[in-house]
């Protein structure tokens, strides 16, 4: 470090070694304290000491806040992004977030942090862990309408690596730090499963499940497509394997639904049909394609409402996206971060 009189300095230190602020007894009487050692004869000034939750060091795992049937939220040109939030060193050292994204600025503002609590009947290694709040991420938020309910899908990243769902205490658009307990969820698992997406079939009643499982034999993610009679009920899959590693997500364009998802290493997207046994379809074009692996697509039709342009002729979407920029992608640690949040708005 420099001792170049009048410079300020920012510094950061892994607690996680020292104690677990996931622990809700020890965070409950968790005390910061601020100082300085320097030599004597030395001078230093300290101008704050503070601690709040942020955005973190980039955003990664979109998904738009939607109502069961998969029909987007839209509320005066404005749309809620659940995206995890992304730290500095290890995958767990990250918290699922929820943004609010201006349709006209594109001005992104974190609203909600949300913090998970495994059940007490759904024990992790044989540890009960409900007493602990787990930082788990890439969720799914998704509004019942008929039940005034919100629930949620998510994965338990830095535990057992798996698929939990459950329902939230209020609104995640309404802001602040929110405790919601979370079920492990009931398919064929070989604890190595991610990126989970559900919606009800509006024709049929039934609820549909998107994610990827790790083939070990192959060391790289597929996805499959799942089904169950009910919202918590036992998901039986459907259709897959098919080859596509990051983030797939069930959308209806123009009457007709798709499985979008990344193609792991490549930064390329591809549209599979669900109706088809994931039988791929193409891929998507971008003017500009993503930096870095495991990014995906989020694909936002947007009501005829949301158009920002006079002269729109079609049905606005959106796709949302983000990468692993160069500048960002390697931390001091070596570990890895994210960048930017991509924004891709156009008329179909």
């Amino acid at each position: 470090m420099s001792e170049t009189p009048g410079h300020d300095y920012c510094g950061s230190l892994d607690i996680g070694d020292i104690f677990d602020l996931r622990d809700n007894a020890l965070r409950s009487r968790f005390r910061l304290y601020g100082g300085v050692r320097i030599p004597a004869g030395g001078r230093a000034t300290v101008r704050a000491v503070r601690q709040y939750l942020t955005c973190g060091t980039g955003q990664a795992d979109p998904r738009v806040l939607q109502t069961v049937g998969g029909e987007p939220i839209v509320d005066r040109d404005r749309i809620w992004l659940s995206m995890t939030t992304r730290g500095y060193m290890r995958v767990e050292d990250s918290c699922q977030g929820v943004y609010e994204l201006d349709l006209r600025s594109f001005r992104l503002k974190l609203v909600s942090i949300l913090a998970f609590r495994p059940s007490p009947d759904d024990p992790i290694d044989g540890h009960d862990l409900s007493s602990t709040d787990r930082q788990w991420h890439a969720a799914s938020l998704l509004y019942d309408r008929d039940k005034d309910a919100w629930l949620f899908t998510v994965t338990s990243h830095g535990d057992d690596h798996g698929l939990w769902q459950g329902t939230l205490p209020c609104d995640p658009r309404d802001g602040g730090f929110m405790e919601v307990q979370a079920s492990r969820m009931h398919y064929r698992s070989i604890g190595n499963e991610e990126d989970s997406h559900i919606v009800r079939d509006q024709r049929t009643g039934e609820w549909l499940m998107t994610y990827v499982r790790r083939n070990l034999e192959l060391d790289k993610y597929e996805t499959f497509l799942a089904r169950s009679d009910t919202w918590n009920g036992t998901y039986t899959d459907i259709a897959g394997p098919a080859d596509a590693q990051t983030g797939p997500i069930l959308q209806t364009v123009d009457g007709r639904r798709y499985v979008f998802a990344g193609l792991g290493d490549s930064g390329r997207f591809v549209a599979m049909d669900p109706d088809d046994g994931l039988r791929r379809i193409g891929f998507l074009h971008l003017d500009q394609e993503p930096d870095g692996r495991s990014v995906w697509p989020l694909v936002v039709p947007l009501p005829d409402s949301s158009d920002s342009s006079e002269d729109a002729d079609g049905r606005r979407c959106l796709l949302i996206s983000f990468n692993r920029d160069p500048k960002l992608g390697q931390t001091p640690t070596g570990r890895y971060s994210y960048g930017d949040v991509l924004i891709y708005d156009s008329v179909i």
